[in-house]
């Protein structure tokens, strides 16, 4: 009977010292998850600082094209104006034809041509600056867009990853 309560006895000492070792791998696993949730959600939170500089960047480019658009009708208004000093001219040169009448119908001629041409002229290089405009806002809005989409994408996977962690924990 001694004997048999020996043999119990060591088999209890070495249980529970199999689950002391147990219980500290268990407990040391548990601090490694902790520590890996820890780097996570410091990735997360730099994400988030990342996306909301992104975000801002993508408001200042917009302010900034905004600029540019409102500086290039500026020169489209100046272009105008320039158009109608050039119609000015014109109806004072129709106006003094009576004095010289064939010398002002070559001038007739001549100005029409080149109000026609400067109109020409303006209007293809307005319409250029503006496709160029439209071209670069949209190139430019996409790259950011799709940037923030990418990120806030790899946002939700960290996210997911963390509370995954977090569940197993």
């Amino acid at each position: 009977h001694n004997e048999r309560m020996k043999e119990l006895s060591a088999n209890v000492a070495s249980l529970s010292s199999v689950h002391v070792g147990e219980t500290t791998k268990l407990e040391e696993e548990k601090q490694v998850l902790r520590d890996q949730m820890k780097e996570i959600t410091k990735c997360i939170d730099q994400f988030q600082v990342k996306l909301q500089q992104i975000t801002i960047d993508h408001e200042n480019e917009k302010r900034s094209w905004a600029s540019v658009v409102e500086t290039k009708e500026e020169e489209i208004a100046s272009f105008s104006l320039q158009i109608e000093n050039y119609k000015t001219l014109y109806q004072e040169a129709l106006q003094s034809k009576e004095a010289v009448e064939k010398q002002n119908q070559v001038s007739r001629q001549n100005l029409l041509g080149l109000v026609e041409k400067e109109k020409k002229e303006r209007h293809e290089e307005v319409q250029r600056l503006r496709d160029q405009l439209e071209n670069a806002a949209i190139f430019e809005s996409n790259k950011t867009d799709e940037r923030q989409r990418q990120l806030e994408i790899s946002l939700i996977q960290h996210k997911q990853e963390a509370q995954n962690i977090a569940l197993e924990l």
